[in-house]
Formats: structure tokens, C-alpha cells, sequence
């Protein structure tokens, strides 16, 4: 099974914070390791937060999006770096720019202030900022240009913009991530747009819940169980049960339901990743499991920042690695000394028993090293046993993943 990255979503939203455990497990099932939880406003950091602290596969981000730029109070900046100050472990989003028909009912002048005051935060605290920018490409450039370059890296999330904009976003830090909007752009520009992004700078997401990736069969999507959208016909065959590529297994007794035929407001599941690696990758002539690991690769990487979850999990791993390999060694060392004393304690009872039949057949000659035997704690008719094996403890922790307990036991044997 492939691993993969949701690099943007919002599993906050409350359309689906209730059923945020069963998305995420359904997610993880299929192969997703880490989702970035994007906040939107002041109004759903806490929740970001909170989630953040349950579920250690989600990589938290505060942010105000443009659309929420008016719902700010006056006191929101010191808010979001009380925020950070509280969670090392979060990037910065959603922030951005939109001059699309819900951007323009936002004055653009505060969607600039407000964009710079995060972006110029996200440079400073050396994190990743999550941009959404709608038909505002040429103010963005101009803004990055004079706040940037950014070597942590910005995210250009849901990105649909041209090949030709790719080059100077990419020398500013820029990474392209892509999700089921990219189904609605005319496939020849979106291939000559993919391949004029550097591999290194991909990435894919779902923006659940929102955009549903298209299909022209409904069965190939993973879908949000109660979700009102869905015609009760499909929820009552229940959520889709998971194929041994992590996508979702098709029925073949059912009909195929194409999704251009279904409500818009269907709620997009974060499994449903699979479908835009599937799409992006027949887009680059690659092989999913090639885009797999670019993608997530990028991902881990972008999101190895000081005092991320990624990066902890990783020293962690690596701590791990080297301690069970100096277990091993330290096993195959007790083992080789285990044999060592069970061949002496074996020769050492061969003898003594050898030395008490001679003491039985002439009992007027004892041996004098017979009567120290008999004479001893344990008696002449005490069976000498060989010493507990220590390896068997060892090899149970081992088993166990106990590594810190069996190094420490270990170090006491030696």
C-alpha cells in the first residue's frame, strides 16, 4: 500500500468535525499519514488545536483565510502568535488572496495588510505558510517577491494556475499542491502545467471537505457517511470498503453513477486522495506508486520544521533504529557467553557426578573433593542446574518493542 500526504484539508469544518474519527481512520486504512488541518479563522483555531492534541497524525495550522479577513478582531495577530507560541508543532494557514466572485465581497486592500502581516510571521517563525490565492496571481508574486524568498517553504494550495507563472514561484520557495479542483481545468493546460512543476515540488491534498474529485463512477470515491448531499439510493450501500492499493474496492453488481450527475455540495472524504494521485499521475505518464513517493516524500520533507510532529516522529524512529541495533549486537554477544557458561556448567556437573559414582562404589576412599561437594550448600544429591538463560528476557522485550527497557537490561548483564 502506497503512503500518502493530505497537504491541505479542513477536517475542523463543521460539516464534518463529528465524524472526524471515523474519516481519519478510513483515511489512515487506505494509506494517508498525515493530514494538515488548515484553520480559517479565530473562530476554529481552538478546534485545530484540539484536534491536533487527539489525533498525532494531524499536523496543525493557524491562519486567516481572505474570506474571514472582515471577522477579525482587533486583537487576531496577537491571537495567532499566542497560537503558535502554544503549539510548536503548527505551520502557518489558510492565508491568501481572492479576487473570485466570494473574494470581491472583501475589501482587497485589508486581504493584502492581512496576507503580508501572516506571510512576514511565517518568515520569521521559519514554517511553511499554506496560500489560497483565486485570480490574485499578480499581486501575490509581487507580494512574495518583496517579502520572501522563504526557505521553509509557502504552499500553493489547490493550485490552478499557468505553466507558464510555475518557474518564478518555484524560485521564491513555492510548492504546488493539487486536489479534485484540478479535474476542472481543460486536461491539456493542466498536463502542460504539471509537467512544468519540478518534481521536487509536488504535492497532493484533498481540501476535504470540500472539492470532490470527478469521477464517472460514483463507487471509485469515498464517501461521507450522513452526508444530506448524497441521494439515499448511494448511502444506503454504505461507505466503500478499501482495495489492497488503499483506493477504494469497486462493486461490480453495481451501476456505475457518474458524479457530474449528483449535487455539488457533496462532502468530500480525505480518502479520497487516491483519486487525485490517480489523475496527476496519468497526467506525468507515472505510475501512482512513483507519484506516491514523490509526493509524500516532498510532504515529509516540507513539513520536518523545527518542532514539527514529523520531525519528532523521525528522530524518534531513528533513536529506535539505533538502539535495536545495539540490542542485537548485545544479544549476540550474551548469546555466544550463554553458551560459553551452559558448556562449563555442563562439564563442571559431568564431573561431580562422575566423582559421586566413584564415591558410591568405594565409600572408604572418598575423595576428599567429594566431601567438599557433600559439604557444600546445595548437598552431594542436589542436581548443579545451568544459570538462567538472560537472553530469554532480552529477546521477550525485544519482541515486545520494549527498547528502552531491554537496553538498559541488557547493560546490567554485561
Amino acid at each position: 500500500m502506497v503512503k500518502l500526504f493530505d497537504a491541505h484539508c479542513h477536517l475542523q469544518d463543521p460539516r464534518i468535525f463529528k465524524m472526524t474519527t471515523q474519516l481519519i481512520r478510513t483515511a489512515l486504512d487506505s494509506g494517508v499519514v498525515h493530514f494538515a488541518v488548515n484553520g480559517v479563522s479565530e473562530k476554529d483555531w481552538h478546534l485545530v488545536m484540539q484536534m491536533s492534541d487527539q489525533y498525532p497524525c494531524i499536523i496543525p495550522c493557524f491562519g486567516v483565510h481572505p474570506w474571514y479577513v472582515a471577522e477579525r478582531t482587533p486583537n487576531w495577530l496577537n491571537t495567532l502568535k499566542e497560537c503558535f507560541e502554544a503549539t510548536p508543532s503548527a505551520a502557518v494557514g489558510e492565508i491568501g488572496l481572492d479576487k473570485g466572485s466570494r473574494g470581491r465581497q472583501i475589501d482587497f486592500m485589508d486581504q493584502v495588510e492581512i496576507f503580508r502581516q501572516q506571510l512576514e510571521l511565517a518568515k520569521e517563525l521559519n514554517r511553511p505558510a499554506t496560500i489560497h490565492c483565486v485570480r490574485a496571481f499578480g499581486d501575490l508574486l509581487q507580494i512574495m517577491k518583496s517579502v520572501g524568498p522563504f526557505p521553509a517553504g509557502v504552499i500553493l494550495h489547490s493550485f490552478l494556475g499557468s505553466a507558464e507563472m510555475v518557474p518564478g514561484l518555484a524560485e521564491l520557495g513555492a510548492y504546488f499542491s493539487f486536489s479534485g479542483f484540478l479535474m476542472s481545468m481543460k486536461e491539456s493546460k493542466a498536463k502542460r502545467m504539471l509537467k512544468a512543476v519540478p518534481a521536487e515540488r509536488i504535492l497532493l491534498e484533498t481540501d476535504a471537505p470540500d472539492a470532490l474529485p470527478k469521477s464517472n463512477n460514483l463507487d471509485s470515491l469515498f464517501l461521507v457517511e450522513g452526508d444530506a448531499s448524497v441521494p439515499e439510493d448511494i448511502q444506503a450501500q454504505g461507505e466503500n470498503s478499501t482495495s489492497n492499493d488503499g483506493s477504494p474496492a469497486n462493486n461490480p453488481a453495481e451501476e456505475a453513477r457518474d458524479t457530474s450527475t449528483l449535487s455539488k455540495e457533496i462532502l468530500n472524504h480525505p480518502a479520497n486522495i487516491h483519486n487525485i494521485l490517480s489523475y496527476v499521475a496519468s497526467l506525468l505518464e507515472m505510475t501512482k506508486e512513483e507519484l506516491a513517493d514523490i509526493s509524500y516524500g516532498n510532504a515529509m520533507r516540507l513539513f520536518s520544521y523545527e518542532g514539527s510532529k514529523v520531525l519528532k516522529e523521525g528522530r524518534s524512529s531513528h533513536k529506535f533504529r539505533l538502539q535495536e541495533s545495539k540490542l542485537f549486537s548485545l544479544q549476540d554477544g550474551m548469546n555466544s557467553a550463554s553458551s560459553m557458561t551452559q558448556t562449563l556448567s555442563g562439564e563442571l556437573a559431568d564431573g561431580q557426578r562422575k566423582l559421586l559414582a566413584l564415591a558410591g562404589a568405594n565409600p572408604k576412599a572418598v575423595n576428599p573433593l567429594v566431601t567438599q561437594l557433600g559439604n557444600g550448600p546445595f548437598g552431594v544429591h542436589e542436581k548443579i542446574e545451568a544459570p538462567l538463560d538472560p537472553t530469554k528476557e532480552l529477546s521477550r522485550m525485544i519482541s515486545e518493542h520494549k527498547y528502552e527497557e531491554a537496553f538498559t537490561a541488557a547493560l546490567q548483564s554485561m
